[in-house]
């Protein structure tokens, strides 16, 4: 019944009527159990916004504010575009609440839209130390800026070091690209990696590359991105013993690759979303400049439901499918090759810990076709909502296929492993996550209920920066 009152009192504040009111009114027949309902509405005046006041900004610009609103000055009032503009702010990440009054204006035509923000601290420097199942103990330090000049440029320098990683990651991002309604992101990486031998990668990865991208947006809910990313990967100190693809493939990669994609996304907030949804469909071509060439496909759903009226309880199941396949004559990079296990992937088991494998070392090789599908169950600890925490319950399932072919020396390897429901791998277990100034930090605690011969199994897992 809420739910039909407001939108009918958002069709009507469409055309123009700011204050009407929908009242319901009950018939009821008690002999027939039957209860007619009719809706009263009283429309009241119709008025035009006569100005629209930002307040409570002390460090974002005026026009950064007024960017997002989709509700004009001078304009007719509209009730959809109010809502929508209260809801792009809501999604800004260095504002932490927004409430919308409607002031009288000048005569009984017209009214004035306030626009009262809270702002939240916008920058940090955080350095710690953590623990991972990869490296054991890592520092980890990290200077954001999610409001650079008050002009909401996002700007970040991230580093991990630990026994086996070595990264650190540079990024910058413009909203509204020279004051169009265009993103546009440049950033850079360097990441070393050296052998794992209890996930079956026994040998030592170094790669280094940069990113341009642009997103254009269509409608309110429908955007565009297009990027280009040159990256230069070693994979060296590759041991006798190891597989023939491996070793077909050492030494250094040069990849040039374009990526386009589209996504519809009605989600209330980026970061720890309680409402909406989002689909995504990206395709990818390198080959343009480097030496690999190959194609990649990849299409995502995820749903957040909530189920109560506070949205303290939220439902959130995601399906994921990709797909890799190399140019005629050329080969799939092998660290671009599909493995499952860990956080955003199926947790339960050790990163490379669902792949397909070499029958005779048992290593890592992966799939050129990947698929996963997952079911959140998030909620609140007691006396620990408003600190940022949650926690969560859920249910992992995918798998990973495909064909591996490689020739060294004369020996040839050929692996081909079909899809197949008896192999899709599940997983079970509950988490906790707090959405710290430095990111996401998630703990979780995962038990696989169905597995293959030669999968990794782990059942703890801490990690910074990542989202359920």
């Amino acid at each position: 019944m809420q739910k039909t009152i407001q939108a009918i009192s958002e069709r009507v504040g469409d055309e123009g009527y700011a204050f009407a009111t929908v009242t319901p009114l009950f018939h009821r027949d008690t002999d027939s159990r039957i209860v007619d309902i009719t809706f009263d509405i009283e429309k009241g005046r119709e008025v035009y916004v006569e100005r629209i006041d930002v307040a409570g900004n002390e460090k974002t610009d005026d026009s950064v504010i007024r960017r997002e609103m989709r509700q004009d000055e001078g304009a007719r009032y509209s009730a959809s575009k109010v809502r929508r503009s209260k809801e792009r702010l809501h999604r800004l990440p260095y504002l932490d609440d927004v409430r919308v009054s409607l002031p009288k204006g000048s005569n009984s035509q017209m009214t004035r839209m306030r626009v009262e923000v809270d702002e939240k601290k916008s920058g940090s420097f955080t350095f710690g130390i953590g623990y991972s199942q990869l490296d054991k103990l890592f520092f980890k330090s990290k200077l954001q800026e999610k409001n650079l000049f008050g002009k909401g440029y996002q700007a970040s320098v991230d580093g991990t070091f630990g026994a086996r990683t070595k990264n650190y990651t540079l990024g910058f991002t413009d909203p509204y690209f020279l004051d169009n309604d265009i993103s546009a992101s440049v950033g850079f990486h360097n990441t070393q990696s050296n052998a794992l031998q209890q996930v079956q990668r026994n040998y030592d990865t170094k790669s280094t590359g940069g990113n341009v991208d642009f997103g254009i947006p269509l409608t309110e809910t429908i955007s565009y991105s297009i990027g280009y990313q040159f990256d230069k990967t070693s994979l060296s100190n590759i041991p006798a013993s190891a597989s023939l693809l491996t070793k077909s493939q050492g030494g250094t990669h040069t990849t040039g690759e374009l990526t386009t994609s589209i996504a519809y996304d009605t989600r209330d907030r980026v970061v720890a979303p309680r409402d909406g949804n989002i689909e995504r469909l990206s395709l990818s071509y390198a080959g343009l400049g480097g030496k690999d060439h190959f194609y990649t496909a990849n299409a995502s759903s995820a749903l957040y439901q909530p189920l109560d009226k506070e949205a303290d309880f939220v439902l959130n199941p995601s399906v994921n499918f990709s797909m890799i396949k190399a140019q005629r004559g050329y080969a799939i990079p092998l660290y671009r090759r599909f493995s499952l296990g860990g956080i955003g992937s199926v947790r339960g088991f050790d990163s490379y810990g669902i792949s397909v494998r070499d029958p005779a070392t048992g290593e890592a090789l992966g799939g050129d076709k990947m698929f996963t599908a997952g079911m959140n169950l998030f909620f609140p600890l007691p006396y620990m909502k408003t600190a940022g925490f949650r926690a969560l319950v859920f249910f992992d399932a995918g798998t990973t296929w495909g064909n591996v072919s490689a020739t060294v020396a004369g020996k040839t390897l050929n692996v081909t492993e079909p899809f197949s429901f008896a192999k899709i791998r599940a997983s079970t277990g509950f988490g906790i996550e707090w959405e710290s100034p430095i990111g996401p930090i998630g703990m979780v605690w995962a038990f696989p209920v169905k597995k293959q011969q030669g999968d990794i199994k782990r059942q703890f897992e801490f990690a910074l920066g990542a989202q359920f």
